[in-house]
């Protein structure tokens, strides 16, 4: 399985069709795989949705519920699921498909294909209502051109072209598998912003655009960062700077060089680039000195990743006290360094390229200082691992939840075909809820696990304001009666969070047995992680994929914090509250699960650190903190046949309803009372004592409650 496919969720299960080779674990002879949940944990695989037909794959695309029957294809009084999804044979052309049994059986519309076409990168359709505008809105990859294209329609079934939009940002591979949104910003709903985000192949990521869209037009508003300028590059001499060598030329070069993939990701029309005789020349460009006046110098970097072939450096006092590197990768991303230990010092740039190798070469641009930390505007990078590509949201989830629920595949084109499973191969992220928040005075796209996962914790163990090898000691601790005993990490979630002051950073280690490890590296010093699984397992003799990983730190408010979700073969991380985030496969030995904590330098304070086994077969339900509460009831815990009374607020009355399940998350009982005071009988619970939980709701709040029955 590959892509996800046609996200929708109706009639109160969450639909997952995916791009799916039944007769075989390599991509060829796609079509839709269809698989439903009702907690987006629990799946149930049902039968191919859409096959391959008369040569034509079905690649990917999306679903809606065309609950007006725009289309004309629904029956009895109930809506169409429709499908719309690329064909693909000797040119990729639009199709749809509808179902009239909540996607159990599928009928391609006679009329295919709904939008022609004679190219063969034009994939991968995102369709959603458009209430403002009563239309239907498509959104498109096209390819190498790095630009996604709009349509519309009224019915599904007759297309207009409205405009493209791309070129902008990341064009070093192929765009594909987009997505637009609305999301409310820091959940006001008098502000909101439109997402519009895509995948790019060759470069691994997904890249995200925040602006605004009016059914006609997407519109992305490019802001350039602020400061204090020590170098923009944009004139025709490097200004002061001086050259050593042939690398660098003698002038800022104007985007790539002859020879070189395309450049991208810096401002304005010029650059540093040291492509100028290929990979084999040498050189240094220099800055003048300059005094160091702010908390942070930033700057945007492209290229090799080699610390000591080629990369840029900060000098205080004669003493190398910063360095960075490109990530093998011709698109510049802003990186920093923190030197708010040098304010009022002299100091120094070069940027140095002694390799001549391949990637052997270095871009930099827009040099400035700062007292915050320079990102993208508007726009950045979904996930910050290898293994995470085609997002995609779910459409149709009731207002009443108002999530935006996404999933990825954990996967990666440059060594999917060669993963060690079998029969099956491929795997989705957990499923993320998206949002748009406000951090560093700056609109973010984040991402969360979905709260669902919550119920899958079992034998949860805390430590509160402990340090690093207090707690490294008792997870490494051997025993019969140890709850952390050898066999307990295959499948975990660990959360921690940590005052950053003046300390190093730390290792965590995870999967580890002997000289076999997964790593993370949490740099506080270069505020940076960094995640290294080439000694993970399989696939390790992979180039591409033993490569290390990097990704910025944040500290935010003074603290770090991080959530670690871990499978047999999965490591997902989200840090910063969920602006960093890092997916990736790994391939241990079954009996790789320990975990070992490393200090940098003196040890560390962990305010909290949380570590949960995590069992599908226990799945439980974890009760909420309500400010309104919608219900009480007494008493708890149930002691006799009398049960429990249920008193719900008068204006409420008729309109909540509860479900009842037990410890394990099963639904025992489910009504909705209609006056304002009802007993819940002790044989509602069945002959078990134990922890029961009641949740209610009222259509858009939601209260859950534990319920403890200890007597017949």
């Amino acid at each position: 399985m590959n892509d996800p496919n046609g996200l929708v969720y109706y009639n109160g299960k969450y639909h997952l069709f995916y791009q799916y080779n039944p007769l075989g674990n390599t991509a060829d002879n796609i079509g839709w795989g269809h698989a439903v949940s009702t907690d987006l944990i629990n799946w149930e695989q049902k039968p191919v949705a859409i096959p391959m037909q008369n040569g034509i794959m079905a690649y990917s695309g999306s679903a809606v519920v065309d609950w007006n029957n725009t289309s004309g294809f629904g029956i009895n009084g109930k809506p169409p699921l429709v499908a719309i999804y690329t064909g693909s044979g000797t040119v990729q052309d639009q199709r749809i498909a509808y179902s009239n049994d909540e996607g159990l059986t599928w009928k391609n519309y006679s009329g295919n294909p709904v939008i022609n076409s004679n190219n063969k990168q034009f994939r991968d359709p995102k369709v959603f209502w458009h209430k403002e505008t009563q239309k239907w809105i498509m959104i498109v990859g096209l390819g190498y051109n790095s630009r996604v294209r709009f349509y519309s329609s009224t019915n599904l079934k007759n297309w207009t072209f409205m405009e493209d939009f791309g070129f902008v940002g990341n064009i070093t591979g192929m765009w594909e598998c987009p997505d637009l949104f609305k999301l409310n910003i820091d959940n006001d709903s008098t502000k909101s912003k439109w997402v519009l985000m895509h995948s790019i192949a060759g470069a691994r990521l997904t890249q995200y655009f925040i602006g605004d869209f009016d059914g006609n037009h997407f519109t992305w508003e490019n802001v350039n960062p602020t400061g204090i300028l020590i170098n923009d590059f944009e004139n025709e001499t490097y200004n002061g700077w001086t050259t050593i060598g042939t690398a660098f030329g003698s002038k800022p070069a104007p985007g790539n060089i002859s020879g070189q993939k395309t450049v991208c990701g810096y401002l304005g029309n010029k650059l540093v680039n040291s492509f100028f005789n290929g990979n084999e020349a040498q050189g240094k460009l220099v800055s003048p000195e300059f005094t160091i006046q702010n908390n942070y110098i930033n700057f945007l970097i492209g290229g090799g990743k080699q610390l000591n072939g080629v990369y840029i450096k900060l000098v205080v006092n004669g003493e190398s006290v910063r360095k960075s590197t490109g990530e093998n990768d011709e698109f510049l991303a802003w990186k920093h360094w923190d030197v708010s230990n040098y304010i009022g010092k002299p100091a120094r740039i070069e940027i140095v390229d002694s390799s001549n190798v391949i990637w052997g070469h270095i871009s930099v641009d827009h040099i400035i200082q700062s007292d915050v930390i320079v990102d993208k505007v508007n726009s950045g990078q979904l996930d910050h691992g290898m293994d995470f590509y085609a997002s995609q949201t779910y459409s149709d989830i009731p207002a009443s939840d108002g999530r935006r629920v996404l999933l990825a595949w954990l996967n990666n084109w440059n060594y999917s075909n060669y993963l060690p499973t079998h029969p099956w191969r491929g795997i989705m992220t957990i499923p993320r809820e998206l949002k748009l928040e406000t951090h560093n005075g700056q609109v973010k796209l984040v991402q969360r696990p979905v709260a669902e996962l919550e119920r899958l914790r079992k034998d949860d163990v805390r430590f509160t304001n402990k340090n690093l090898s207090t707690i490294n000691d008792a997870l490494n601790l051997v025993g019969n009666n140890n709850l952390l005993s050898n066999s307990s990490f295959k499948q975990f979630e660990l959360k921690a969070r940590i005052a950053v002051t003046d300390q190093k950073g730390f290792s965590l280690k995870f999967k580890k047995r002997g000289l076999q490890y997964t790593e993370y590296i949490f740099d506080f010093a270069n505020k940076e992680i960094r995640f290294n699984r080439s000694r993970s397992g399989a696939m390790t003799s992979i180039g591409t994929f033993s490569y290390e990983q990097t990704a910025p730190l944040i500290i935010e408010d003074g603290y770090f914090d991080f959530d670690l979700f871990v499978d047999n073969c999965s490591a997902e991380l989200f840090t910063a509250n969920g602006q960093v985030v890092m997916s990736n496969q790994i391939f241990p030995d079954s009996t790789s699960n320990r975990i070992e904590l490393t200090t940098a330098g003196d040890d560390i304070i962990f305010q909290k650190f949380e570590i949960w086994r995590l069992d599908k077969n226990v799945s439980r339900i974890t009760p909420t903190l309500v400010n309104d509460p919608l219900f009480s009831f007494y008493p708890n815990p149930v002691i006799n046949s009398n049960g429990t009374t249920i008193k719900i607020k008068d204006e409420k009355t008729g309109i909540v309803k509860f479900k009842l399940y037990d410890a394990t998350g099963k639904v025992i009982s489910e009504f909705q009372p209609s006056s304002n005071s009802i007993i819940l009988p002790r044989n509602k619970f069945g002959n078990s004592i134990g922890t029961f939980f009641l949740s209610a709701t009222d259509g858009t709040s939601t209260q859950t409650e534990r319920l403890v029955v200890i007597g017949q």
